[in-house]
């Protein structure tokens, strides 16, 4: 009668033990999968960060230099509009390449 209390009390240890480790084992997968999921989050950030600000800057600086062509040489709006286009371009350009270089 003591050897099966004894074991009974055993497998139900065993169960409790298994249960937990299985727990913890889905925790931990589940908590590998979310930093994965946040690192690829990350990545995504960056690299939306790294677009606009190569195009922001190169539309900007466009702006800037049409700016100061116009006030040089006294033809507003002319230079303002062109480099203002040029730097579309440029920063299109800049993110076409970046794309480019990522997919290689």
């Amino acid at each position: 009668m003591n050897d099966e209390n004894h074991e009974e009390s055993l497998r139900t240890r065993l169960d409790n033990l298994t249960k937990t480790l299985d727990a913890d084992r889905e925790a931990s997968q589940k908590a590998a999968v979310d930093s994965i999921a946040s690192q690829a989050d990350a990545r995504g950030l960056n690299l939306a960060s790294r677009f606009l600000s190569e195009f922001m800057g190169a539309v900007l600086l466009g702006g800037l230099a049409g700016w100061a062509i116009d006030k040089w040489l006294h033809s507003s709006p002319f230079g303002l509009i062109i480099m203002l286009v040029l730097g579309f371009v440029a920063g299109i350009w800049n993110i076409y390449r970046m794309a480019a270089a990522r997919s290689n």
